[in-house]
């Protein structure tokens, strides 16, 4: 099996799976914290209590997840849109550049939302979603370069 290939399917597998637990917080999931009260001072960097985004924009970032696994699926061919792949080529390029940005700003967060140091957020952020956000980045750009 070809890498690009393969990155293809890691990156659309990781970014369904981060979908799905958009959905799991949306219908009230309280993982990785321990309660509901707890979320989003672990995922959002707010202080402990204060609620999640809305439902309404939880499952829309949901959706957009969703959307974006087709990038990597669609340019390594294990899913077949009905556009150009011409035209989702520079969906793999903007949608590596966002990941990359993310990944590193998450280092850099403590400096620009102070409130979030000594949260369980600035742990995650440092140790798990912002490599997280890298990994997809270089796994969606692979696929890009191998997409022709």
């Amino acid at each position: 099996m070809d890498v690009f290939v393969v990155a293809g399917g890691l990156a659309g597998a990781s970014l369904l799976g981060i979908s799905a637990l958009h959905l799991y917080w949306l219908f009230g999931g309280a993982f990785p914290a321990r309660s509901r009260a707890e979320l989003g001072a672990t995922v959002v960097g707010t202080q402990v209590g204060t609620p999640m985004p809305s439902h309404g924009a939880t499952g829309l970032i949901s959706l957009a997840f969703a959307g974006a696994a087709l990038v990597p699926f669609s340019l390594s061919r294990l899913v077949r849109l009905p556009i150009s792949l011409e035209l989702v080529r520079p969906a793999g390029v903007a949608l590596a550049g966002v990941f990359a940005v993310r990944g590193l700003y998450g280092f850099l967060d403590r400096r620009f939302r102070p409130s979030t140091q000594g949260t369980p957020f600035e742990r995650l952020n440092l140790r798990v979603y912002s490599p997280l956000c890298l990994v997809i980045s270089a796994l969606v750009a692979a696929t890009y370069l191998g997409a022709r």
